[in-house]
C-alpha cells in the first residue's frame, strides 16, 4: 500500500470514520503496510465496533476468541459474534455457528449452529460451507442429508477449502449423497492433499487399487486442468452428479434446487434431465411446456439424448402436433453423432415412408449402423430386410445371423423369425450363419 493511502486512512480513522478504523485494525493484525500490532489491532476494531461497525465487530469478537492483542474471553467474543451476526456479517455469522457448536461462551447447541453456518454459507463464506456441509453429513442439528452435504462441500471445496475436497472425495468414493465415482474422488483427494490436507493420503492410496491404470491417468489430468483452470467445471460436474443421486433417491425437489441454476447456465446434462422431471412430473405436476423448453435447449447444445428425446415427441406427437420433418431433422442430429436409437428410428422412417418416401435401401444403411452397435431392434430389422432382400441383396445366411444377433441381445421377435429363415436354408448354411454370427460379435460387430 502506497504511503499517502496509509496516511489518509490513519487521518480518516483518526476522524472516527468506522471503515477507516476497521480497516486500520484489519491492517495492524495482519502486519500489512504496519508493524504487526494486536494490541492496536483491538485498539482501532475497538473504536469501530462501538460504532456499529459489523466486520469490525467480527474481527473484535475473533481476538477475543484468540486472545489476540487482550484477554481471552469467549463470552465477549460471543457478544461481538451475535453484533455482527445479527447485522448479516457472514463472518460473525460463521464464527457465532462455530462458538454454539463446540459451547464456547455459550451453552452448546447444534441447532442454533447450524442456524448461524446456513446464514453464513448462503453469503458465500466458505468456512461456515464446510461446517454446514458437516453438520448434513451427521445429522448434527439438521436432519441427515448425505445430498446436502455433498452440496456445500462442493460450494466450499471450490472456494479451496481443503478438508472441504477431502469430505468430497470421500463422498465420491463411497458413493455418499453424490454418484459413485473413483476418478473425481481421486482427483478430489489430490485436490485436498494439494491444499494442505493429509486426511486425503490413505484414501487416495486405497481407491488406487480399486482403478485401472487409464483411470487413473484420467483423475490425474482432470486433477492438473483443475489446478490450471480454476473450479468452475469440476464444480458444475459436481453439482449435476449431486442432482443425480437426488433424483435417484426420489429427491426430485433437490434435484431441481439443483439443476436448474446449472440448467440457466447452459450445462446441457443439467436441461435434459430437468425435461424429464418436468415431462414426467417426477416430484412436481408434469409441465410439457416447460419440459419442451429444456429438451429443445439442450438439444440445440448438442445434447444427444435431448435430440432423440425430440424426435420421439415428435414423431409419435407425445402432447404436441406431429411434425415427422422436425422429428427427421433430430432424429438425423442425434444418428451422425453416433446414437443408435437415433439411427434405428430413421432406418424405421425410411422402411414405413413416414414423412419421406420409402427408401429401402436408406432404411438398411441407418439398420447396419445402429445393428453394430448392438441394437437388438436394428438387428432384427437389418437381418427381415436381408430375408427379403428389401434395400440389400437377398442373403439367408445375413438373415439369419442378424436375426441371432437380435435373439442373443434380447429382441422378442427374432427367435421365431430366425425359425422362419432356418424352413430355408440347409444345415450346412445354418451352420455357417451360426459361425458368422459369432465372429461378428467377437469383432465387436467391426467384421459382420
Amino acid at each position: 500500500m502506497e504511503n499517502d493511502e496509509l496516511n489518509e486512512i490513519i487521518k480518516a480513522a483518526e476522524q472516527g470514520s468506522a471503515d477507516a478504523q476497521c480497516h486500520l485494525g484489519v491492517l495492524y493484525g495482519h502486519g500489512e503496510s504496519l508493524s504487526q500490532s494486536d494490541e492496536n489491532a483491538v485498539k482501532w476494531l475497538s473504536q469501530a465496533a462501538e460504532q456499529g461497525h459489523a466486520r469490525a465487530q467480527a474481527n473484535l469478537g475473533l481476538h477475543y476468541r484468540r486472545g489476540l492483542g487482550i484477554t481471552q474471553n469467549d463470552r465477549k467474543a460471543v457478544r461481538w459474534y451475535t453484533k455482527a451476526a445479527e447485522q448479516g456479517d457472514g463472518l460473525g455469522q460463521s464464527n457465532l455457528g462455530l462458538m454454539y457448536k463446540n459451547g464456547w461462551g455459550v451453552l452448546q447447541s447444534d441447532k442454533l449452529a447450524a442456524k448461524w453456518y446456513t446464514l453464513s454459507a448462503e453469503q458465500g463464506h466458505a468456512t461456515a460451507q464446510f461446517n454446514l456441509g458437516l453438520m448434513y453429513g451427521h445429522g448434527e442439528g439438521v436432519t441427515h442429508n448425505d445430498n446436502i452435504a455433498v452440496k456445500w462441500f462442493i460450494a466450499a471445496s471450490v472456494q479451496g477449502i481443503a478438508e472441504a475436497q477431502y469430505y468430497l472425495g470421500f463422498m465420491y468414493d463411497n458413493g455418499m449423497g453424490i454418484l459413485k465415482n473413483y476418478v473425481w474422488a481421486y482427483m478430489w483427494y489430490n485436490l485436498a492433499i494439494y491444499n494442505g490436507s493429509s486426511s486425503g493420503i490413505k484414501y487416495k492410496e486405497k481407491i488406487t487399487q480399486e482403478m485401472t491404470p487409464t483411470q487413473i491417468t484420467k483423475a490425474q489430468e482432470m486433477y492438473a486442468e483443475c489446478l490450471q483452470s480454476g473450479y468452475k467445471n469440476v464444480s458444475m460436474i459436481a453439482s449435476f452428479d449431486m442432482g443425480m443421486s437426488a433424483a435417484q433417491s426420489t429427491d426430485y425437489l433437490m434435484a431441481l434446487s439443483v439443476w436448474v441454476p446449472l440448467a440457466e447456465q447452459g450445462y446441457a446434462s443439467a436441461q435434459y434431465n430437468l425435461g424429464h422431471i418436468y415431462a414426467r412430473g417426477y416430484g412436481i405436476p408434469a409441465d410439457n411446456k416447460s419440459a419442451m423448453q429444456w429438451y429443445t435447449k439442450a438439444a440445440k447444445l448438442g445434447y444427444v439424448e435431448a435430440q432423440v428425446e425430440l424426435g420421439n415427441i415428435y414423431n409419435n406427437g407425445q402432447d404436441v402436433t406431429k411434425d415427422h420433418e422436425t422429428a427427421m431433422y433430430w432424429y438425423t442430429k442425434a444418428a451422425d453423432a453416433g446414437d443408435a436409437y437415433a439411427q434405428f428410428n430413421l432406418g424405421l422412417m425410411h422402411q414405413h415412408a413416414t414423412g419421406v418416401p420409402q427408401c429401402h435401401k436408406t432404411a438398411a444403411e441407418w439398420f447396419s449402423l445402429a445393428a453394430k452397435q448392438g441394437l437388438a431392434d436394428a438387428q432384427f430389422y437389418l437381418g427381415v430386410l436381408f430375408a427379403n432382400g428389401g434395400g440389400v441383396q437377398e442373403d439367408c445366411l445375413r438373415a439369419y445371423m442378424w436375426c441371432s444377433l437380435a435373439d442373443f441381445n434380447g429382441d422378442s421377435k427374432a427367435a421365431e423369425y430366425k425359425d422362419k429363415i432356418a424352413n430355408k436354408m440347409t444345415s450346412s448354411q445354418i451352420e455357417k450363419a451360426h459361425e458368422m454370427a459369432n465372429h461378428c460379435l467377437k469383432s465387436g460387430y467391426t467384421d459382420c
